[in-house]
């Protein structure tokens, strides 16, 4: 069995505003309705083997909050520049090489990647709001074994 949690980052800096957009931050609302999840972060995660990011600043606050709150000193956030800008099928291609040590792996990223690829999943639209956080347990032995037509436990 494998597990994965899906996290969009929290609420950020308006798009509109001068900075490029990978350098926008979480805003303090935010930041402080990440935080707020703190215990339900650390009862979720406990046994969390890895975090994948896209390397956008929002993207990184977000899972350093998570981090924080389950207060695991051995996990660490792993940067992966491809999160920033893929589709649902090059997640899917990510996590099926993943190695199989992992069985309960975190992706922080964006919309529209992280809601196209859990409606994959459910098969009837799915749409994450900032901060929200899914979690998929699939009947599978190994990562090579994800495909989006798995039964989801």
């Amino acid at each position: 069995m494998k597990k994965l949690f899906i996290l969009r980052h929290g609420y950020a800096q308006n798009a509109r505003l001068k900075s490029p957009d990978r350098e926008r931050e979480l805003t303090q609302e935010g930041q402080k309705v990440l935080q707020a999840r703190s215990a339900e972060f650390k009862k979720n995660l406990a046994n969390l083997d890895v975090i994948f990011c896209s390397p956008a600043t929002r993207t990184q606050q977000t899972a350093n909050i998570v981090l924080k709150a389950i207060a695991n000193n051995m996990l660490n956030i792993q940067n992966q520049a491809f999160i920033y800008e893929c589709d649902a099928q090059d997640l899917l291609f990510f996590l099926q090489e993943l190695d199989n040590q992992y069985n309960q792996v975190m992706i922080v990223g964006h919309n529209p990647t992280l809601s196209q690829f859990a409606t994959q999943f459910y098969h009837r639209p799915i749409h994450l709001e900032p901060g929200d956080l899914l979690s998929l347990t699939f009947d599978i032995e190994t990562w090579q074994d994800l495909t989006f037509s798995c039964k989801l436990r």
